[in-house]
């Protein structure tokens, strides 16, 4: 997917302060995420559009999450 393909699909856009990635590619990145529910998000990185994450927090745990790799077809059914 692309970067209007996720605006589209209602993904709010974070800017960040990537100073790796600003030396690399001369801008600082961005972050685009989409909150399903309470502790469920898909977010997708500036430098990886094409590699978008499922992440589910644990419940017994206040930062650990699990983190799935997840495709196109995957996210259009988790927004239906």
């Amino acid at each position: 997917m692309n970067y209007q393909d996720y605006i589209d699909l209602d993904f709010k856009r974070i800017d960040i302060e990537d100073e790796v990635s600003f030396e690399r590619t001369g801008y600082k990145g961005f972050i685009l995420t989409k909150k399903l529910r309470k502790g469920v998000d898909i977010e997708v990185c500036s430098d990886n559009l094409d590699q978008p994450r499922l992440y589910i927090e644990k419940k017994d745990h206040d930062i650990e999450c699990f983190i799935l790799r997840i495709n196109k077809e995957q996210i259009l059914e988790l927004l239906s």
